[in-house]
């Protein structure tokens, strides 16, 4: 994946539906840690509790995006297909 700004897009789409995790909101955050974004990646810790409706909204969002996911715990990538993925920018 390279970095397009779409990994920012993304992270602050994704914080504009769940906001970060806080000291204020840690009973209803659907995150177990701040979510971490750095222009390369964006890493979420989902609840367990909540992981089914995170998910279900969390990969077509990142698809949007041009991004794939990683779900570490069931060992599944899920990108766009093909046709659809953008190319590399070349004026880096």
């Amino acid at each position: 994946m390279t970095s397009r700004g779409d990994e920012y897009a993304f992270h602050r789409a994704l914080k504009d539906i769940h906001p970060d995790l806080t000291i204020e909101n840690a009973e209803t955050s659907p995150w177990t840690s701040p979510v971490y974004g750095n222009g390369e990646c964006v890493l979420v810790t989902i609840a367990w509790s909540r992981k089914d409706e995170l998910v279900e909204g969390l990969i077509p969002l990142a698809r949007k995006h041009g991004l794939l996911t990683y779900d570490p715990q069931q060992e599944e990538v899920h990108q766009q297909p093909p046709q659809l993925l953008k190319p590399p920018r070349t004026d880096q």
